[in-house]
C-alpha cells in the first residue's frame, strides 16, 4: 500500500515539473511572437522608409537628367553659333561670347559632378540600407514564404 502510494506521489511530482515546464515553453512562445512581431514591424518601417528614399533618388536622377538635357541644348546652341565664329578666330579676333561661353562650360562641368556626387551618395545610402537590412538578426530567422495574410494583417496598421 505504501508502495502505491509512493508511486502516485512520484507521478503528481512529475506532472506538475511537466506542467510546469509546459507553461514555461509557452510563455517563452508567446515572448517570442511578441519579439518577432515587433521585428516584422520594424521591418516594414524601415521597409517604407527604403521605399521613399529610393523614390526621392529617382526623382532626383529624372530631375538632373531634365537639367542636362536642357543644359545641353544650350551648349549646343551656343556651339553652333560659335562655328561662324571660329573663323574670326583663327584671324587673332577673339568674340565677346567666348568669355561667357567659358563660364557656361565650367557651369555645367560643375553641376555634372554635382549631380554625380548626389547620385553617387544616394546609391551608397540605399545599399547600406540594404545591407542593415540583410544584417538584422531577424532577418535570418523570418521566413517570408512561412507568414499567413492573417497572421500579419493586424501589423500593417
Amino acid at each position: 500500500r505504501t508502495r502505491v502510494s509512493q508511486v502516485e506521489a512520484d507521478s503528481c511530482g512529475r506532472l506538475e515539473d511537466v506542467e510546469r515546464a509546459f507553461r514555461e515553453d509557452r510563455a517563452r512562445v508567446a515572448e517570442t511572437g511578441r519579439s518577432c512581431s515587433e521585428a516584422l514591424r520594424l521591418a516594414k518601417e524601415q521597409l517604407s522608409s527604403f521605399r521613399l528614399r529610393l523614390q526621392q533618388v529617382q526623382d532626383d536622377g529624372a530631375e538632373a537628367r531634365d537639367q542636362l538635357t536642357w543644359l545641353g541644348g544650350q551648349l549646343s546652341d551656343l556651339q553652333r553659333a560659335g562655328a561662324g565664329a571660329a573663323a574670326a578666330a583663327a584671324a587673332g579676333q577673339l568674340p565677346e561670347w567666348v568669355g561667357p561661353l567659358r563660364a557656361l562650360e565650367f557651369e555645367l562641368k560643375e553641376l555634372l559632378a554635382s549631380q554625380v556626387e548626389d547620385s553617387a551618395n544616394a546609391l551608397r545610402s540605399v545599399a547600406q540600407v540594404v545591407e542593415e537590412l540583410r544584417s538584422e538578426p531577424w532577418a535570418e530567422q523570418i521566413e517570408p514564404s512561412g507568414f499567413q495574410a492573417s497572421e500579419t494583417s493586424h501589423l500593417s496598421a
